[in-house]
């Protein structure tokens, strides 16, 4: 209530009032179907702009084929990638086998951390 005014409770009264109110009266009006039809209809809230181009322009028969098209590229791009990784595992193949043949191991000899602990800096 207001402090200090004789007519602070008709006024704390009245902002109840329309507190409640006002949802009630929103939820009324924007539940019926009918009303929000008018209202959509008459404020246009949605105002679509004219097309200039449509993808019904090219036919459906044309669509499919360039889909197909894209498709038989994208297969052999995924053929030429998987030969690229096929190629680097034989070359990964390769150098190990020349390190093994060599007599020494994949890791520097001269290195005194070895093993995964190494990233901590840990010693064996």
């Amino acid at each position: 209530m207001v402090a200090g005014r004789a007519g602070g409770f008709k006024l704390e009264a009245f902002k109840f009032s329309i507190y409640i109110a006002l949802p009630v009266c929103a939820t009324y009006v924007c539940n019926d179907p009918e009303k929000v039809r008018w209202m959509i209809d008459y404020f246009k809230y949605i105002q679509y702009p004219p097309s200039t181009t449509s993808q019904m322009d090219e036919p459906l028969a044309d669509q499919i084929n360039r889909e197909f098209k894209r498709r038989a590229e994208d297969r052999e791009a995924m053929v030429g990638y998987r030969e690229q990784l096929r190629r680097l595992d034989d070359l990964e193949d390769q150098r190990k086998a020349r390190a093994t043949a060599g007599g020494g191991s994949l890791l520097d000899e001269g290195s005194e951390t070895k093993g995964w602990l190494s990233w901590f800096r840990f010693k064996r």
